[in-house]
């Protein structure tokens, strides 16, 4: 039997009233690049809980890229 263990550190920044998130991070490996992505639609996914497009966005850079990311951030056009 094998047993695997992760850790996924997550940060987000809001505003005062919390009405806007001005910052995703999600870390799991602290030895590898990091990415940071804007997008004009900002996800739903808050350090609680994922969306899929942040679901997708770690999937495609943790196993589908050569480098094998270690960060996400996700921050939006504006608010």
């Amino acid at each position: 039997m094998i047993t695997k263990e992760h850790t996924l550190k997550t940060t987000a920044i809001y505003s005062d009233d919390q009405k806007y998130r001005y910052s995703l991070a999600k870390m799991w490996n602290g030895e590898k690049p990091k990415a940071t992505f804007i997008g004009i639609n900002p996800s739903d996914a808050t350090e609680l809980i994922m969306d899929k497009t942040v679901m997708n966005l770690m999937n495609h850079l943790m196993f589908l890229t050569p480098l094998n990311y270690r960060k996400l951030t996700v921050l939006p056009v504006q608010n």
